[in-house]
């Protein structure tokens, strides 16, 4: 390969290299306040029940009669690197329209301390949350169970504090956020395999860089000023070079490392960890029925 193509290939893949790490050093640098209530899961119990079986079927809460059951989960995070206080107004959660609550409470708060009330107003039309400060992946799980048919977009939480916004968008929670204490680290493949790419591509730039590195005159017999200008844009390209093929070996390297234990590099975002014996909330399991009486 000619050293002109060695060049380009060069200044792609290190200007490839330079983007990822430098965007990864911006992302741990920046701050930011987020408060993010996340939707867990959601189910309306009695769809897809046939109209005739449902004439039948009565199903009550407290002595209320229940036409559609609905019920939503919500994981609620302090997402941003800053700790969310000086509280103006406590986060609210306003009920949709045509629904009735029937019943609210908060699961699991972590760390476990953090103090987190939650009232409900008089008309039952909204929901309290009131905490003095939430650090950084300072989170709370709760559940609401409600007579309605909302849609999971009609749910509205507002907030007055430093820095946030006063209404919060609701976004699904990403597959996999959940972990527990002893969950044990798996083997990946995808990093895995990007890792042996990162590796074979440094590599091939180092045999490259081999191939050609008897073109340059020795260091020694110039000035710096003088030896750049005397190896020329050829020479120069080919000890640029060594930085990406440096880079991609990194990259390689710490990628395989972490298929197959806890160090990551680019840092994962955390996962948010609850008790083993929280194991239910990782996924959708026990009946909501278990409020009802038939």
């Amino acid at each position: 390969m000619s050293e002109f193509w060695i060049s380009i290939t060069s200044l792609v893949l290190g200007i490839v290299a330079t983007i990822i790490v430098s965007h990864y050093y911006y992302r741990r640098t920046f701050k930011k306040t987020s408060l993010t209530p996340y939707i867990q899961f959601y189910s309306l119990s009695l769809k897809g029940i046939d109209s005739k079986v449902r004439k039948e079927l009565k199903i009550k809460y407290n002595e209320q009669s229940i036409e559609n059951l609905f019920e939503i989960q919500f994981l609620i995070a302090n997402t941003g690197n800053n700790t969310i206080k000086n509280i103006i107004e406590p986060l609210s959660l306003t009920m949709p329209n045509n629904c009735n609550l029937l019943d609210a409470h908060i699961i699991h708060i972590s760390p476990t301390g953090r103090k987190v009330d939650l009232k409900i107003t008089p008309d039952r039309s909204s929901i309290v949350y009131d905490f003095s400060l939430l650090n950084s992946g300072d989170f709370f799980i709760v559940k609401l169970l409600i007579d309605g048919n909302p849609s999971h977009k009609d749910f509205n939480f507002s907030i007055e504090a430093e820095e946030l916004s006063p209404i919060l968008e609701t976004s699904y929670l990403p597959g996999g956020a959940i972990g527990h204490i002893n969950e044990k680290k798996s083997f990946e493949k995808v990093p895995f395999f990007f890792g042996l790419g990162f590796i074979g591509t440094g590599l091939v730039l180092f045999n490259l860089i081999r191939m050609s590195w008897y073109t340059i005159p020795s260091f020694t017999k110039f000035s710096i000023f003088d030896y750049i200008f005397e190896i020329g844009i050829d020479g120069f390209s080919i000890l640029i070079s060594s930085i990406p093929a440096f880079i991609c070996m990194f990259l390689g390297i710490v990628m395989i490392i972490g298929s197959f234990s806890d160090f990551v590099f680019p840092k994962k975002k955390e996962k948010f960890i609850v008790p083993d014996d929280k194991e239910l909330l990782k996924r959708r399991l026990y009946s909501p029925f278990d409020y009802l009486d038939f």
